[in-house]
């Protein structure tokens, strides 16, 4: 990650009025991001799980927004904000900003199979939700913009924070309900052909795919736990003895398989 620092005034039409208040910040490399911040002096676990949920998609090749550290000036936060205490020695989580995208929310009667270049990432990301644990991604909060890339639409997961069971992740693993699942969406009927989901042959490919994600993320993880900045006070060693625990066991993998499985019929079958 890179590290800019905020150059302009924040002012209250740059916050989102979201569970934890994000800002829109512009910073010194001229670009704008959508930015996450630690409220205390105590360690910045969701910002250490935005980060690592985010690291993790981008070995799947899932494309979430560009992210960087931005560390915020008090000066640039204008009396008033809506928002509550922010620790300014400790960087943001920050998702570059960009003015093209759009919630999948308001492309709802738009979205067709043929109008996405990879519809099954929505089935991808579906099941990568299972597999990190991903509270908050359904059909009543998709967390998913829209880029439009060759005149196609592209899916952008957002929002981690709630990953590992929003943070439980020195805890039991458990499978999420189907609710809490991308596969209780009606969007599923839409995007794919009822055959192909039911050809055992194209799901043994899905399923091998991404256990291969599932084994370069394990062999990673360390790595990316390490590059945490310092100002997080992350424990990294119990994160990363925690997160071995936690998913990355061939068994996990294959209860999140069948998990997968289950929600998918269950869709299908309606």
């Amino acid at each position: 990650m890179n590290t800019f620092t905020s150059i302009e005034s924040i002012e209250p039409q740059d916050v989102y009025q979201t569970g934890n208040t994000p800002m829109r910040v512009h910073c010194n490399n001229f670009e704008d991001y959508v930015c996450k911040y630690n409220p205390n002096y105590s360690s910045a676990d969701l910002l250490a799980r935005e980060y690592l949920a985010a690291s993790l998609l981008n070995i799947w090749e899932l494309s979430p927004p560009v992210f960087d550290l931005i560390f915020i000036k008090r000066e640039h936060l204008t009396p008033g904000l809506p928002i509550g205490a922010i620790n300014y020695e400790c960087p943001c989580f920050g998702s570059k900003f960009n003015r093209e995208y759009r919630e999948l929310d308001a492309f709802i009667s738009q979205t067709t199979k043929s109008k996405f270049s990879h519809p099954q990432d929505f089935l991808k990301i579906a099941f990568f939700d299972i597999w990190v644990s991903n509270e908050d991604r359904h059909p009543g909060n998709y967390n998913l913009l829209i880029a439009v890339e060759d005149d196609k639409f592209v899916f952008k997961p957002i929002d981690h924070g709630a990953s590992f069971h929003t943070g439980n992740q020195g805890r039991e693993n458990y499978t999420l309900s189907y609710e809490e699942s991308l596969l209780s969406s009606p969007l599923v009927k839409r995007l794919f052909n009822k055959s192909l989901l039911k050809n055992e042959g194209n799901l043994e490919v899905l399923r091998d795919t991404w256990y291969l994600c599932h084994v370069e993320c394990g062999r990673r993880k360390e790595g990316l736990i390490a590059n945490m900045p310092e100002e997080w006070l992350i424990p990294k060693v119990q994160l990363k003895d925690e997160i071995e625990k936690f998913m990355f066991s061939d068994e996990w993998f294959s209860e999140c398989w069948d998990t997968f499985i289950e929600y998918l019929n269950i869709t299908l079958n309606q």
